[in-house]
């Protein structure tokens, strides 16, 4: 019950099953060892590195997704296991040194060569499961979506971000009779809009369900699937139906702060003497200020100020107002490398402290772009029942945007995250950005 309210972690059993079976290593390899006297160590310390081993993990994407091809991608999964080896092992050294300053017996196990027996199972694992679901258990059904009117919102419009998803292809509402010549262990339906069928053509479905057709909304496949709303019917009554009339979040939202409060500022302690070398190195290079504000809006279209690490240069918008674009010559040498790691961003964690912004959450928009926006895209003020965010579902999912259309679509993410707002939800957001910032991922233009 817990997942199926959960479509965003519905897709990532996978990624459960994996980070469940390395853990599950782990601890085997404990019990055997420590049994044999080879190691000697304890039960803290073995779940510290296998916290270690399973961040690295996940942020490398050893535990991916996709659906790996088992020929081709064999020497990919050794190298990524490899490299999650060697990070993790140093990760873990890191907490080695931590736990000596506050007394805590980590043991004195011989921890190289247990992260190499870890790595190997792991491996022989990872193997085995792909061969497994790609042989026996790779039952993908093929989606057709039944319309009535492509403007209202088709999968028709989307062919480039459907394609991956097993859909095969779409059919006018006028055609549902051919449907009953199918397998119905082979496909399902998607119904892009139930308020436009007639009786008769109701009761088609109708029949279609009973003979064991699985079937979809339009909303719901894409919220399964996609993990969003369809761009093109953001502007629906249901859709604000969907987000506006929600379930209550009070508790998680106090979480939410309270924990990002502490997490900000850890990161910002953390980050200090990086964000004081970035500042000698922006004053070097143009002599000009070495932070940039600006005005955004915020939770309930109020207004607030955020200060970021000068990226462009000095009057780079003299000429007015524009989204940033590829290979802009407005950014500087200093400012391409830290808007590829995102560290021109840390200062906003300032706007996290005092509760203008949270650490997951829409990205605020400059009420100049807010004002063009709400014309452009209907019901765009949803964005703002939420606190805006540093990072956010739309930007781990989609690349940087820098157009009307590119905004339309990160907004259907938006509203997604909105409506499926839950604390492990951000933690997943939050692990999704570590590993975009890491990889050098998402911050650039198409």
């Amino acid at each position: 019950m817990i997942i199926k309210n959960m479509p965003w972690l519905v897709s990532r059993r996978r990624v459960l099953i994996l980070s469940i079976v390395d853990y599950s290593i782990i601890l085997i390899l404990f019990l055997i060892l420590q049994t044999t006297k080879y190691i000697n160590t304890n039960f803290l310390s073995i779940n510290l590195l296998a916290l270690s081993w399973l961040v690295v993990s996940y942020i490398l994407d050893k535990y991916s997704v996709s659906q790996d091809d088992f020929n081709i991608y064999i020497s990919k999964r050794l190298l990524r296991v490899i490299n999650t080896s060697i990070l993790s092992g140093v990760l873990f050294k890191f907490i080695i040194i931590f736990s000596s300053i506050l007394n805590w017996n980590v043991g004195d196990g011989k921890w190289i060569a247990f992260i190499i027996c870890t790595a190997f199972f792991s491996y022989l694992y990872e193997i085995f499961h792909a061969f497994i679901i790609k042989k026996y258990l790779s039952k993908d059904i093929e989606w057709i979506s039944i319309y009535s009117n492509i403007e209202k919102g088709s999968l028709l419009s989307e062919p480039l971000y459907v394609k991956n998803n097993s859909y095969s292809k779409s059919i006018h509402k006028s055609k549902i009779n051919q449907l009953t010549k199918l397998s119905n262990s082979k496909f399902g339906l998607i119904i892009e809009d139930i308020n436009s069928f007639d009786n008769k053509e109701k009761t088609i479905l109708i029949n279609l369900k009973n003979r064991g057709y699985k079937i979809l909304s339009l909303i719901n496949w894409y919220e399964r699937y996609l993990h969003r709303y369809p761009k093109e019917i953001t502007n629906s009554n249901d859709i604000a139906g969907e987000v506006l009339i929600n379930k209550e979040i009070n508790s998680s939202q106090r979480i939410k702060r309270f924990s990002e409060f502490f997490l900000s500022l850890l990161l910002l302690l953390i980050l200090s003497p990086l964000i004081f070398l970035i500042a000698v190195l922006i004053k070097i290079e143009d002599n000009g200020p070495i932070f940039y504000s600006q005005i955004r809006n915020g939770f309930a279209g109020k207004s607030f100020r955020i200060y970021k690490l000068r990226s462009m240069k000095v009057n780079a918008e003299k000429n007015g107002i524009k989204w940033s674009s590829l290979n802009d010559e407005r950014i500087t040498k200093v400012g391409k490398l830290i808007r590829r790691t995102r560290l021109d961003e840390v200062p906003q964690l300032l706007s996290v402290l005092n509760g203008d912004m949270s650490l997951i959450g829409p990205r605020p928009e400059r009420p100049e772009i807010d004002e063009m926006l709400s014309k452009e895209i209907p019901n765009y003020q949803l964005r703002y029942l939420v606190r805006p965010g540093l990072s956010g579902w739309a930007q781990v999912s989609y690349p940087y945007g820098a157009s009307v259309e590119d905004t339309k679509m990160k907004f259907s993410y938006d509203l997604y995250y909105i409506k499926n707002f839950s604390t492990l939800f951000d933690l997943l957001i939050l692990l999704e950005t570590i590993r975009l910032v890491f990889n050098l991922r998402g911050s650039l233009p198409k």
